[in-house]
């Protein structure tokens, strides 16, 4: 068996006389014994555990009845490898690698609040499916949130495990690792106060409004970068979230909020705003959305994680999880 060490030795002599003789008895001495230590990663709740078993079986027979010695020794053999599956029932629990994350605040349909109070949506869902399709990957934390700036932050400083469904940007590059393949693409549109008549056909029309174009988008969302390398645009990047940039817009503060779909509409109705902000029908950008990890997350759990991921985008799986929510 791998991983443990085994041996016997056996010894039987035979005294007072022969076999068939009137007066026999046999002496029988089995030594059986097993050695086995194994450090594994995780155990459920992320702690270290430290197996380590070592069992001396020393069994003397002694009798005149040779099938008594047999029965004994067969007893004894099954006890041994009893021992044998436990060890190796310790070793594949604690080969479960666990994996940490937290759900993004205001990210609707990533994640969203549920009337039970838990939270679900988009990546929750995902991580569910992909439990399910591998025994030995576990993920945690998606029911505590952050708001996205502190959760990149745990990731980059190895809090946390990774992020899910977040754009790309040059930034991101040099911090995180991208996993494959995408898990969904969105469409990025502006939307304006309802009264609004404007209508914006490219990022040329925005250009030329000048000072009357100003363009609201959530701190720390990735499409900043991508906007300033547009050039010639006015980004407010201030609002912590998209419900205070509703409220800027609403007060004329800024002339567009730039937010996806999925998630602007649901967003919008959630903050009972459908009436008073009008989303415009042109996709400025579409961009894919991934799974970033740590840096220093060892080959073997990012393989892990990655194609368990693939596995689910193979079959389908992932498109239609996402076709859900749109």
């Amino acid at each position: 068996l791998p991983g443990s060490s085994l041996g016997s030795s056996f010894l039987a002599s035979q005294f007072l006389g022969t076999f068939l003789g009137g007066s026999s008895g046999s002496g029988l001495l089995l030594s059986l014994g097993s050695s086995t230590g194994t450090s594994l990663g995780y155990f459920l709740s992320n702690q270290a555990v430290n197996l380590c078993v070592d069992c001396r079986i020393f069994l003397t027979l002694v009798g005149d009845d040779s099938l008594n010695g047999l029965l004994l020794l067969l007893q004894s053999v099954y006890h041994l490898l009893l021992l044998c599956l436990l060890v190796l029932t310790a070793r594949a629990i604690g080969a479960t690698e666990v994996f940490h994350t937290a759900a993004q605040q205001a990210s609707s349909p990533k994640y969203v609040t549920l009337p039970d109070g838990h939270v679900g949506g988009i990546c929750v869902d995902l991580f569910r499916r992909m439990e399910a399709r591998e025994p030995a990957l576990r993920i945690a934390g998606d029911q505590t949130t952050l708001p996205l700036k502190r959760l990149e932050k745990k990731v980059r400083h190895g809090q946390l495990d990774f992020i899910c469904g977040v754009g790309d940007s040059p930034e991101r590059r040099s911090q995180f690792v991208y996993l494959q393949p995408a898990i969904f693409t969105v469409r990025y549109h502006l939307a304006v106060r309802s009264d609004d008549p404007v209508e914006i056909h490219r990022w040329e029309d925005v250009r030329a409004l000048g000072q009357q174009g100003i363009i609201l988008i959530n701190h720390g969302s990735g499409a900043i970068a991508r906007l300033q390398a547009i050039g010639g645009l006015i980004i407010d990047s201030g609002g912590i979230g998209s419900k205070a940039n509703y409220d800027k817009l609403l007060m004329k503060r800024g002339r567009f909020v730039y937010y996806r779909s999925p998630g602007f509409e649901s967003d919008l109705r959630e903050h009972g705003l459908g009436e008073r902000i009008r989303i415009l029908p042109t996709v400025m950008e579409e961009t894919p959305f991934y799974i970033l990890f740590h840096r220093r997350t060892t080959p073997e759990r990012l393989a892990l994680f990655a194609n368990t991921l693939q596995q689910l985008a193979s079959r389908g799986e992932l498109a239609a999880l996402v076709d859900h929510y749109h």
